[in-house]
């Protein structure tokens, strides 16, 4: 199964290149470069041979890639040598690096919690995890914490997006220790993934249960105020759809729709207040990071 997760480019890829992430439970072996000429792609190119490489993102002249597996790994490939360190928790599905591009951290969603490592020059190591505990309202898809996703706002707030415990949490202070609820979703909303638009105090959170957008402005003190719910759906749509991801780029956010399988188009040129711009079909199934 392909994933296609993650379009940046890193310098060892040509500008026509992309990376793409999937899953090995049958053919694949890994991860591989695919070549777009702005109308056709190119066949597979293997990269690298990893289990379960969901998740991708391009760094510095590298990649890293989660192994997203019951014994989860991070997988460094910032040199010719490449590095594998446990994710410190079950099946890893995110990665995030820093602003100033020093730490590292990986969302365990079968783990419920959120590994930071150091990174320095193209090596990495460990440094801490911070673990959840409890459950959400959903009884079938919220019996324990799962974290689904992290990154930062400033170079001081960390913030992380559990799906399990319906909650936007946020780390500060000397390498991220402090961690406090900066915001509460509705019960059984299941928020998946987070973007933050440019202007530095509004805030995109998506709900994978619920299909919602959610609009939230940043306090002073970096909790989260919700101020509208959209959904990302036609008003039509009655069949089943789960959110997957969310992207800012300028004035303009997007969002994959799996099971009605499209991207739906928001106008975001008023921070607050995101406008539909309809939707547009993947011409595949099941589509998750763009």
């Amino acid at each position: 199964m392909l994933t296609l997760s993650a379009i940046a480019l890193s310098a060892q890829l040509s500008a026509t290149e992309l990376l793409v992430g999937t899953y090995t439970q049958s053919e694949s072996k890994g991860i591989y470069s695919i070549k777009f000429d702005g109308e056709h792609f190119s066949e597979l190119k293997a990269v690298a041979s990893v289990g379960n490489p969901s998740f991708v993102i391009p760094i510095n002249d590298g990649f890293l890639s989660v192994s997203e597996n019951e014994n989860g790994t991070l997988e460094a490939y910032l040199t010719e040598q490449s590095q594998s360190l446990s994710a410190q928790g079950s099946w890893p599905c995110h990665i995030a690096v820093s602003l100033q591009g020093d730490w590292v951290s990986v969302s365990n969603y079968g783990g419920g919690n959120l590994s930071l490592y150091r990174l320095e020059g193209s090596s990495l190591s460990y440094h801490t995890s911070h673990q959840n505990n409890g459950k959400g309202f959903n009884p079938e898809r919220q019996t324990a914490p799962h974290m689904h996703w992290s990154g930062w706002h400033t170079n001081t707030n960390l913030y992380s997006v559990d799906l399990g415990l319906d909650s936007i949490f946020m780390y500060s202070g000397d390498d991220y220790v402090n961690k406090s609820v900066a915001l509460k979703v509705q019960p059984g909303d299941g928020p998946r993934h987070m973007a933050f638009h440019s202007n530095g105090t509004t805030a995109y959170i998506v709900t994978e249960l619920t299909n919602q957008l959610i609009t939230a402005t940043i306090n002073d003190d970096g909790t989260f105020s919700s101020q509208l719910r959209q959904s990302t759906l036609p008003e039509n749509y009655q069949d089943t759809s789960y959110i997957a991801h969310i992207q800012v780029v300028g004035n303009d956010l997007y969002v994959s729709n799996r099971g009605h399988n499209s991207i739906s188009h928001f106008d975001i040129s008023e921070p607050n207040s995101p406008k539909s711009k309809g939707h547009r079909s993947t011409e595949g199934q099941w589509p998750r990071a763009f």
